[in-house]
C-alpha cells in the first residue's frame, strides 16, 4: 500500500 501511495503522489502532479 505504501508503495502504492508513493507511486500516485508522484504521478498525481505529473498528470495536473
Amino acid at each position: 500500500r505504501m508503495l502504492y501511495t508513493a507511486a500516485v503522489i508522484q504521478f498525481l502532479p505529473e498528470l495536473l
